[in-house]
């Protein structure tokens, strides 16, 4: 919803249209939406003060002593810091993508608008090769293309699991946008397999992976904090 604002406020058609289907995913209703844009909405007080330093920030580069006594009231001092640097990140994409023109791909939202929002389907899963069609023991060394299926935009990762003396790790790359971060936490049980990666960019936030793999293919679903959970699928390719 901080997001939105900053959209709305800074008049980014871009980075509205880009951000609502990922409020419509993460729980947020369309009339919520509509009421954030009209400035009718009832929001609980820990709401209402991030959207109020959203509007302060814009406004005049700086939070009112009345939004921030409300700020502190419901949040520490770490995560009035994170909201900080999200809006700041933000207004400054708004700045950048609003002087270069940047225009939404159709069949978004215009600013101020809200959408119908249906989650991509993942590739269709191939018939199992298990025994009574019940996939085995996951085998998840190897090297992973993976589809990730995100509101914005679906993209494309390499994940690549190895086992070494005994342990899971690996990487997760976006070859495209030139990241690569290692992963952690890897599980297997059964056919189920976790692990968690860290996203860096805009801001630090902690992702979960939940799969199954049968065979060659790998399909789940991503989670990220306070953000929701969207799908991903793939296959070995090496």
């Amino acid at each position: 919803m901080a997001i939105l604002r900053v959209g709305l406020r800074s008049s980014c058609e871009y980075e509205w249209a880009n951000h609502v289907p990922g409020a419509l995913i993460a729980g947020v209703t369309a009339s919520e939406i509509e009421s954030l844009a009209k400035g009718t909405g009832t929001w609980s007080d820990a709401d209402a003060a991030v959207l109020d330093l959203v509007d302060d920030l814009c406004a005049d580069n700086c939070a009112s002593e009345k939004t921030w006594k409300a700020l502190t009231a419901t949040r520490d001092e770490g995560e009035i810091i994170e909201l900080l640097m999200l809006i700041g990140f933000y207004r400054m994409n708004a700045g950048l993508l609003n002087s270069l023109g940047v225009q939404p791909e159709p069949g978004r939202p215009r600013l101020g608008q809200s959408m119908s929002y249906e989650v991509p389907m993942p590739s269709k899963r191939p018939i199992s090769t298990s025994a009574a069609g019940t996939p085995s023991e996951a085998k998840p060394d190897g090297t992973w293309q993976l589809k990730f299926h995100h509101p914005a935009a679906t993209q494309e990762l390499q994940l690549v699991i190895e086992t070494r003396e005994g342990v899971l790790s690996g990487t997760l790359a976006n070859e495209a946008a030139g990241i690569i971060v290692p992963i952690s936490d890897v599980s297997v049980n059964g056919c189920h397999v976790t692990f968690t990666s860290e996203m860096t960019k805009p801001f630090p936030v902690t992702i979960t992976w939940n799969g199954t793999i049968d065979g060659d293919f790998f399909a789940g679903t991503t989670t990220f904090r306070d953000a929701g959970s969207f799908p991903f699928d793939g296959t070995r390719v090496g």
